[in-house]
Order: structure tokens, then sequence, then C-alpha cells
């Protein structure tokens, strides 16, 4: 189980470096809610948080989401006005 947790720790770690690289090439508001979805759910997943936190964090993640979608261009929904 150690050993997973330290792939997912390294794998989260390179996504959030990928998605930094492309927000300085790119310059786009989306991608920098993706960097902070992503560094939440990795805080969420490699270290040992409490039930609250975890809730928390889930909420935060909700709510970007929503705001990736609803509050900036959606490309979930490309089609919705």
């Amino acid at each position: 189980m150690e050993k997973f947790q330290d792939f997912l720790a390294h794998a989260l770690l390179y996504i959030i470096g990928l998605e930094v690289a492309l927000m300085l090439i790119k310059h786009d508001m989306t991608l920098v809610m993706d960097i902070i979805i992503f560094a939440i759910a990795r805080k969420m997943i490699i270290l040992n948080v409490h039930m609250w936190e975890i809730l928390v964090g889930i909420l935060a993640i909700f709510i970007l989401y929503y705001l990736k979608c609803y509050g900036l261009s959606c490309r979930f929904f490309p089609n919705r006005p």
C-alpha cells in the first residue's frame, strides 16, 4: 500500500507540473483551476487527513468544478450558453 501511495504522489506531482507548464504556455484560467483541483486531490489522497478535511476537500473540488463550468467557459458542455 505504501508503494501505491508513493506512485500516486509522484504521478500527481508530474500532472501538476505538466499543468503548470501548460499554464505558462497558454495563459488560461481553467488551467489554474485544474492545478488547484489536482493539488487538493493530491493532499487528500497522499496525506493522512481527518474525515472533516476530506469533506472540505470534496466541497472545494465541487466548487472549483462548478466555477470552471458555469463561472468560466465550460469545456464539458460546449453547446451550453
